[in-house]
């Protein structure tokens, strides 16, 4: 499929997401029932399901995609590798690390500036997600985050530490408590050559999280700071860790 395709009506957009989310498994009809309509189906609900299933199986054949929605005990999306954007991201992070890794930053960099090219706001984020497992979305947020801190790793790595304070800030505006960020931070000051303002933002994130969340920094951060007090600044790399705040933004109403 070489072109975006429209997709009209919220109804067909939530079904496409819900099987999208469940690919390769069959969705059961009631379940998607439920997705569609969270609260009372009009007495045509499974008529209407089958006409969208109808609907996006001609969309997908007329735009010359290989993706196939088939009947069997509920309706099951098969999409064939390289057509879904999600695991085109995972398998080229993977590809980036391994770049990273093999000692060429600059293709790993490019490669994940092409990947968070992908990234168009958050997922489902125009969509009722009512039947769609939170769990899910926030694998998605936070696979796009660690894209992010590797972007700003090898930023980094590359000598471009305003491209990675720039990032960096927006980031914690965001998720003000997840420490691979302010490690991040600290380093893009040192780079810079500015370690007092780096044991300030470690300071400011330690009353933070003793004030609000009763904790100390973890480990790593902690040793980061030490590294910055004996005056060993030398970059260490992002560890992509979990995310200790929503990644996503609030679901809106079926209307």
């Amino acid at each position: 499929m070489d072109a975006p395709v429209a997709i009209r009506g919220t109804k067909r957009r939530v079904l496409l997401a819900r099987l999208l989310f469940d690919r390769g498994r069959a969705v059961p009809v009631d379940r998607l029932l439920d997705a569609l309509w969270p609260t009372r189906p009009p007495r045509s609900a499974v008529a209407n399901l089958q006409q969208y299933v109808h609907d996006i199986r001609r969309l997908l054949i007329s735009a010359g995609s290989r993706a196939t929605i088939v009947t069997s005990g509920g309706y099951r999306i098969e999409v064939p590798a390289g057509e879904l954007d999600v695991e085109v991201f995972e398998q080229g992070l993977d590809r980036a690390r391994g770049l990273r890794a093999a000692g060429d930053p600059v293709a790993a960099s490019g490669l994940v500036a092409d990947l968070l090219g992908l990234v168009r706001g958050e997922p489902v984020e125009d969509l009722p997600t009512a039947g769609i497992d939170d769990a899910e979305l926030t694998r998605l947020g936070e696979l796009v985050l660690c894209a992010k801190e590797l972007k700003v790793d090898l930023d980094l790595t590359l000598g471009d530490s305003d491209k990675a304070l720039a990032t960096l800030r927006q980031l914690l505006a965001r998720y003000p408590f997840h420490e691979p960020l302010w490690k991040q931070l600290m380093l893009a000051l040192c780079a810079q050559g500015r370690p007092t303002e780096a044991l300030r933002a470690f300071a400011a994130l330690r009353r933070q999280l003793v004030e609000e969340l009763g904790v100390e920094p973890g480990d790593e951060l902690r040793a980061v700071h030490e590294a910055i007090l004996r005056g060993n600044t030398a970059q260490r790399r992002c560890g992509c860790g979990r995310v200790s705040v929503p990644l996503r933004a609030a679901p809106q109403r079926d209307r």
